[in-house]
């Protein structure tokens, strides 16, 4: 051979014998092999291990690296970069760590049948618009069928076409491209989505507003004295609860028992429910300012509430409300579920005695193929309290001092009747009486949020309707009204009631019962504290029963009076009363 043969070959031996020392067969690098811990694991849903992994060389000698984690086969969980992993549904699955070309596997057993059914992902914000190149921040929670939480990494992913989405931290930035589409989170197999619609969010347009933003009100439906101011402050809060203090515009909406400064300053002048609302552009906020004295707020009764289905059966646990508490209706089945988004507020002295309300829908409804709900003579909705002391049902309950109704209505209903939000009103209905405003007051028609508001003297069915339904009394309009109770039940001698609203402005109904025995005039009056008459409201003879008056705050000769205490005077026969009025003008 050679000399340049002999080279050739030496130089071909040389890399042969190189070549196993790097890799071979068996997988070795630089004779280490991957090793993970623990190699086989059982795990319940939502349980947690955190795997690790090393080299380790034939002797035993261990070293550190970097590894890139995996599933094989079923995604019966989640996996992180760290290596760990989250069980979310029954199964069997490995987890893999690579270093190179170098692998390990552990196996993961998670027991049971489910299947993973019932869990879910819900993403927040579930629909929102965000404008085009901001950023929005996305959160996943899953639960599973009972409603607990099961802690988890999620990955992310979004449409190409809207924007894109951090893989790790669901921050979404949105395109330029004016468009819709969704926001994806994965946990194994299972996946949750948020709608997203790319366009201009301009403020100015309601319509527009993005929905990833809620205005909320601080302090929220707070308690306060006759004569103390209360700060009232607005902010915007995303959905990471993340708060920015905005200048709101300012109004007191029902009842106005107080005043407020544009900057958001309640001054309190008198015992009541106040309604106040603010709004920043498109956004809209109501909150509650109870009005109360010391003794009011020292004692805080209760009332336990029932919600009937058409059967009369019970939906759902009974709840205890507080004054001073919402009780806020969502998330009931049809046919109730025209009720969602109805609210009831309780103001300290609203309860006098322990009663149990029951909530149900009024008998002026039907349900049309076990699928619509429909109402009567145009009415929009409606709600049906029944009150039990112990177990006796009340037939007419009222109030202390009035509580505050939230009642919703579907603005596309007005269409279909030909109606319009100013034609809407709230009343009390029944087949005897009709429609009837009586004892409904401070009513006031929230367009943003299609709901009408009003205060509530007396419990019965109540419905929203159109206006022209009920012919609306004047100071001189007497009406004789069915009493809704009991001929046991009834005074024995002539009651005059207080007026309400009081503090009012500008007109106030009094409640005033003439019995059967009273033969004789009924003389109803204003005086004010010179003991001057002001108005004679109603002088005459009347029948039994249950009557009500209107005083707008005028004199005989139709002229406004001023703020003040003012005196209402009923002589029935031999009896002579009087009640305290507040004009506030």
């Amino acid at each position: 051979m050679n000399l340049l043969r002999m080279r050739r070959f030496l130089l071909t031996v040389n890399v042969c014998l190189v070549i196993p020392l790097i890799l071979n067969a068996q997988g070795k690098k630089e004779n280490y092999t991957a090793v993970i811990q623990p190699s086989e694991v059982t795990l319940n849903v939502g349980e947690s291990q955190l795997f690790t992994a090393f080299l380790q060389d034939k002797d035993g000698n261990r070293k550190d690296t970097t590894f890139t984690w995996a599933i094989q086969g079923k995604a019966i969980g989640t996996l992180d970069s760290q290596g760990l992993f989250t069980a979310i549904q029954s199964g069997r699955s490995k987890v893999e760590a690579s270093a190179g070309k170098l692998k390990a596997s552990s196996t993961v057993i998670v027991p049971g049948d489910d299947k993973g059914k019932g869990l879910h992902i819900t993403v927040s914000p579930q629909d929102t618009v965000v404008a085009p190149g901001k950023t929005i921040q996305f959160i996943a929670v899953l639960t599973d069928s009972g409603g607990n939480q099961i802690d988890t990494t999620f990955s992310w992913s979004s449409d190409s076409e809207i924007g894109v989405v951090d893989d790790s931290t669901g921050l979404f930035t949105a395109g330029f491209v004016k468009d819709q589409g969704f926001v994806w989170a994965t946990a194994g197999n299972i996946t949750g989505k948020g709608h997203v619609v790319v366009r201009d969010t301009l403020l100015t347009d309601s319509s527009a507003v993005d929905t990833s933003l809620q205005l909320i009100i601080l302090p929220s439906d707070t308690v306060i004295t006759p004569g103390s101011q209360l700060r009232m402050q607005a902010y915007l809060e995303d959905t990471l609860g993340i708060r920015t203090l905005v200048q709101a515009e300012w109004k007191v909406l029902a009842n106005r028992v107080g005043t407020m400064t544009t900057d958001g300053l309640f001054s309190a002048e008198a015992l009541g429910t106040c309604l106040v609302r603010a709004k920043v552009q498109g956004y809209t906020a109501h909150t509650r300012i109870y009005i109360a004295n010391a003794e009011q707020i020292a004692v805080l009764d209760s009332a336990k509430f029932r919600i009937k289905d058409r059967n009369g059966n019970q939906i759902g646990n009974l709840k205890r409300l507080a004054e001073k508490e919402v009780l806020k209706i969502s998330g009931l089945p049809f046919p109730l579920n025209v009720l969602n988004g109805a609210e009831l507020a309780l103001p300290p002295g609203s309860l006098e005695e322990e009663v149990t309300i029951d909530v149900a829908l009024p008998d002026v409804h039907e349900i049309v193929n076990d699928s619509t709900v429909t109402f009567l003579e145009s009415i929009l909705n409606g709600i049906a309290f029944h009150v039990y002391i112990g177990d006796s049902l009340v037939e007419r309950y009222d109030f202390p001092e009035p509580v505050e109704l939230v009642l919703p209505y579907k603005p596309e209903l007005l269409d279909e009747l030909g109606l319009t939000v100013d034609d809407l009103w709230i009343f009390f209905y029944s087949d005897s009486a009709g429609f009837d405003s009586t004892g409904l007051t401070d009513v006031v028609v929230d367009t943003a949020e299609n709901k009408i508001y009003a205060l509530v003297h007396h419990f019965s069915q109540i419905v929203i309707a159109p206006k022209n339904l009920c012919t609306c009394l004047t100071d001189d309009d007497i009406t004789n009204i069915p009493s809704g109770v009991s001929e046991i039940q009834l005074p024995a001698s002539p009651q005059l009631y207080a007026n309400y609203p009081n503090p009012f402005n500008p007109e106030t109904t009094i409640r005033f019962y003439v019995p059967g025995t009273l033969n004789g005039e009924v003389t109803l009056s204003v005086y004010n504290l010179l003991g001057q008459e002001v108005k004679r409201l109603h002088q005459g003879t009347l029948q039994a029963g249950y009557h009500t008056a209107r005083w707008n705050g005028t004199n005989e000769m139709g002229k406004e009076v001023s703020s003040g205490v003012y005196i209402c005077r009923m002589e029935a026969g031999k009896t002579i009363q009087n009640k305290r009025m507040i004009l506030m003008r």
